[in-house]
């Protein structure tokens, strides 16, 4: 996961790791670097043993922002997916429980 505001909170003991504007400029994208570091092995995981892949300098804000349109479609997705959930649920218990019914419509042949 990558943090961009800094004010999360984990119940664990962890290492914060932030990219700096040098880091950045170098072709360091938190992304990447979020994902390089969650996919290496536990002994790997010394800072000294670990491999980071640059991107083009130029590709670093793109990607930022890119990654960033996708978390907020994702984000809205499953705000939509728990509404839906919460629908199924809603009728599925009204109509076990008797309180609604669902009128079936014929369908048209041509159809």
């Amino acid at each position: 996961m990558v943090d961009r505001v800094g004010d999360a909170l984990a119940l664990t003991p962890l290492r914060a790791l932030r990219v700096t504007d040098e880091g950045l400029a170098a072709g360091l994208s938190p992304e990447v670097v979020a994902r390089d570091l969650a996919a290496q092995s536990a002994p790997a995981r010394d800072v000294k043993l670990m491999r980071i892949r640059p991107i083009a300098a130029g590709q670093v804000a793109a990607l930022a922002e890119r990654t960033t349109e996708i978390a907020d479609t994702r984000s809205r997705l499953l705000a939509q997916l728990a509404s839906l959930e919460q629908l199924e649920s809603t009728l599925v218990e009204s109509v076990a429980s008797g309180y609604a019914r669902i009128e079936s419509t014929p369908t048209d042949p041509k159809d």
